[in-house]
């Protein structure tokens, strides 16, 4: 008799308790697939931000001017040649300019940095020369007065990104604004008279 009212017992504690796991993971469940959602779109996000960044300093170390000298060109290629050693000072602010900038951001390596969410607005570029005066000795021994200009370009431009999150269930598109404001010497001439 004992044993029959210990089974019976064992039988309606199983049958109390067997639902409670469906019912913890039907409670558990959704609120771990948003913090599962949240982690993976907060580090796309983050990734694509990087991305973006690195895609912009790109462009600030690859650029070294615009080739001014041909109307159809989107890279950059400074130099005496092209645009003459006495100029003073110049500024570049068309299409020209914004096209270079996109196609060096666009070239830079990264996965997942969608080009389509690039836009590039105010980017132009100064040229200028800083003369600077000094003395070098000449063949007699003497001092000869020696002119050194050196060229210089400054890219301005500012690029936006939208970034995007991947399921984008709990976060919103961002749109990221940044600056690039870089001035890079890309040549120099040394005259003596």
């Amino acid at each position: 008799m004992i044993e029959i009212l210990r089974r019976r017992w064992a039988d309606t504690a199983k049958r109390r308790t067997s639902g409670q796991a469906l019912v913890e993971f039907v409670l558990v469940f959704p609120l771990f697939i948003t913090i599962l959602f949240a982690i993976i779109d907060f580090g796309w996000m983050a990734y694509q931000k990087a991305a973006f960044d690195y895609s912009r300093i790109h462009t600030s170390w690859d650029y070294a001017g615009l080739d001014v000298g041909n109307p159809s060109s989107t890279t950059f290629n400074w130099s005496y040649e092209k645009t003459g050693p006495t100029e003073s000072s110049n500024t570049y602010d068309d299409t020209r300019v914004q096209t270079a900038v996109m196609e060096s951001i666009k070239k830079a390596p990264s996965i997942g940095f969608d080009t389509h969410e690039l836009t590039v607005t105010n980017a132009k570029v100064t040229i200028s020369n800083v003369p600077s005066e000094s003395t070098v000795p000449d063949r007699k021994g003497g001092a000869t007065k020696a002119t050194r200009v050196t060229r210089q370009a400054r890219l301005e431009a500012t690029v936006k990104y939208n970034v995007k999150p991947i399921i984008g269930l709990l976060i919103q598109p961002v749109e990221v604004t940044e600056n690039i404001d870089v001035t890079h010497v890309v040549g120099d001439q040394t005259r003596t008279y």
